[in-house]
């Protein structure tokens, strides 16, 4: 499965069916719906290749490699355009299980295949006969179990598969748990250890909801309500408002440290510090600026120029720790943290202009949060960013070969969009939910095979 479709997704409220372990599941409850998702990728796809249709709608059904987004070619290989399709990944083995509507049509097109991978034979696991084939250097490379109208199919991607027949039976007849997909909006959905996520689309906005596990790297959240920084908002490439709860901040600043070239010179002011803040935060990432290369850490830290903002019960209290604290140890040859207390507020930045832009901001911060974290990303500052990681340090870091890549792939899609916005909140009975609205700029696609 191509990183597009571990990170595209959409959920529904239809039997998923995968077998018990898998590591990623994409679910695409009704076929006749993807045409409602299709505008956005074309358009997209002219941006970005890997998000084009044409470089993943014949991936879900990898045996017989049909055209997931047509009717037509779905119709001609036996299989429901208005059934579902659940597509999922166990030991580097790909599981594709579907709806029939010409069981004979379907399985006339799965043994032509198998034939061409090799010899076909029958096995009987768990009561049901198992159509597998075998090459010439005893591989099983293919299999398929049909019970009505409903079919599982299992690829190696070049491994054997016999010791997966099992769980391609329990693929088809056993129900996949999947208690995050409750309720969960979206055309197609996905299914991993790190959640679930749904995919819908409007024109060229796309709209992803999320359904989060309880993590322990997520601090307890507040939930909605008032904040001095609940409308923070300012120019840049990232603004994050946050209302987390006040129990948590010393081990959420304690975090922070940990991510601080300069953490030994805060250290002894911020064990009073984290319980002097009231959970109410916010964060600017301005822009970024590589001065002194990203080989190491501290480069990077001060390439990202920032300003976090917390609030404080005690402003006075918190400058009579800050005074403690030796300026030198903030002063790096990459660059300089700064500690300031503006009213009520600590602000720690990396860079001046990060800093102005911050403070500037605090006279109209004061408002209500609908949601207990809150974001805004500036696509094309953020391509612009991306655009600064040097090739040659990008090939000699490995931490950098991520942000290469995706700069190439996605950069002049991220030029092409408008502000994206989202929130993450705590979902009722444990864990979160989340939602990213993500709108192309319309007039960028005008004319170019995108939606006018």
């Amino acid at each position: 499965m191509s990183p597009l479709l571990l990170t595209l997704v959409v959920f529904a409220a239809a039997p998923v069916k995968a077998p018990p372990g898998a590591s990623a599941v994409l679910f695409i409850p009704r076929f006749d719906a993807l045409p409602k998702v299709t505008p956005f990728f074309e358009a997209a796809g002219s941006r970005s290749v890997a998000l084009a249709p044409s470089s993943w709608r014949e991936e879900p059904f990898p045996l017989l490699a049909v055209d997931v987004t047509h009717a037509e070619s779905l119709t001609a290989a036996g299989i429901d355009p208005a059934g579902s399709l659940s597509a999922s990944h166990l030991d580097d083995r790909t599981f594709a299980c579907v709806s029939l509507v010409d069981p004979k049509v379907y399985g006339a097109r799965v043994t032509e295949k198998l034939a061409r991978l090799g010899t076909p034979y029958p096995v009987t696991v768990d009561g049901l006969t198992v159509t597998a084939t075998r090459d010439s250097i005893e591989r099983v490379l293919a299999a398929v179990v049909t019970r009505g109208k409903e079919s599982c199919t299992l690829t190696g991607n070049g491994l054997t598969v016999d010791k997966h027949l099992g769980a391609l039976v329990k693929a088809l007849t056993e129900p996949f748990k999947a208690p995050m997909l409750k309720d969960l909006p979206g055309v197609v959905q996905l299914l991993s250890p790190a959640g679930a996520v749904g995919l819908t689309t409007k024109d060229l906005t796309l709209t992803a909801d999320a359904r989060l596990p309880k993590s322990d790297g997520v601090a307890a959240l507040q939930g909605p309500g008032p904040s001095p920084l609940g409308a923070f908002t300012a120019d840049g490439m990232l603004v994050v408002r946050a209302r987390l709860a006040k129990s948590a901040m010393p081990g959420v600043l304690e975090q922070v440290l940990q991510r601080l070239p300069a953490m030994e010179g805060l250290r002894a002011a911020s064990t009073k510090a984290g319980a002097l803040l009231t959970g109410n935060a916010a964060l600017l990432v301005s822009h970024v600026r590589v001065s002194s290369g990203l080989r190491t850490a501290t480069a990077r830290f001060f390439a990202m120029r920032f300003a976090l903002l917390a609030e404080t019960t005690d402003g006075d209290a918190v400058k009579g720790l800050l005074a403690t604290i030796d300026p030198r140890s903030l002063q790096l040859r990459e660059g300089t943290l700064d500690v300031a207390v503006v009213g009520n507020v600590v602000v720690l930045s990396n860079d001046a202009e990060a800093k102005k832009k911050a403070v500037a901001a605090l006279e109209t911060a004061s408002g209500k949060q609908a949601h207990a974290v809150e974001f805004t990303v500036t696509p094309p500052l953020l391509a612009k960013g991306l655009a600064q990681v040097p090739l040659l340090e990008a090939v000699q870091t490995p931490e950098l070969a991520p942000l290469l890549a995706i700069s190439t792939e996605v950069g002049p899609l991220f030029l092409a969009s408008e502000r994206a916005t989202g929130w993450l909140g705590d979902a009722a009975g444990g864990g979160h939910t989340a939602q990213l609205t993500w709108p192309l700029d319309r007039a960028k696609f005008a004319g170019d095979g995108g939606t006018p």
